[in-house]
């Protein structure tokens, strides 16, 4: 399903707003915990926005997931006297771990780890020649 411009715009909005309480609403739950909110998805009704995190460091992470659990309450509501004029309808907030920067290190350790031979004068493909059958 295609995103519209206006779903666009209030997930954008969210991820900036929540972005600020966590840095500055909500240290005292976090100490020095470094939360990067990497994406934010809205459903097309706004009553349901989909938050994907990103913690440093990332051995307490499931710390911090338990903690936006039990505060969600109170973190949607500083959402709410943050975006109350521009929003009618505050979302539901779900969290999700953001991996995506986990799997491309491993990514690039499996190819890093490969052992690719140089190429040959033989091999055709490297020199502009095509093979003949």
């Amino acid at each position: 399903m295609k995103e519209s411009t206006r779903t666009k715009k209030v997930a954008k909005l969210i991820q900036k707003e929540l972005s600020y309480i966590f840095q500055q609403d909500s240290k005292h739950l976090f100490g020095n915990m470094l939360i990067t909110i990497t994406d934010a998805k809205i459903s097309p009704d706004f009553s349901e926005a989909r938050i994907y995190l990103s913690f440093f460091p990332d051995n307490i992470q499931e710390k911090a997931l338990e903690v936006l659990a039990t505060e969600g309450k109170q973190i949607r509501k500083l959402l709410g006297m943050r975006v109350g004029k521009q929003l009618r309808i505050v979302p539901h907030l779900n969290y999700f771990l953001d991996t995506v920067s986990q799997e491309a290190q491993k990514m690039d350790a499996l190819l890093n780890s490969l052992h690719i031979p140089p190429p040959t004068e033989e091999d055709p493909e490297v020199y502009g020649e095509e093979e003949k059958y």
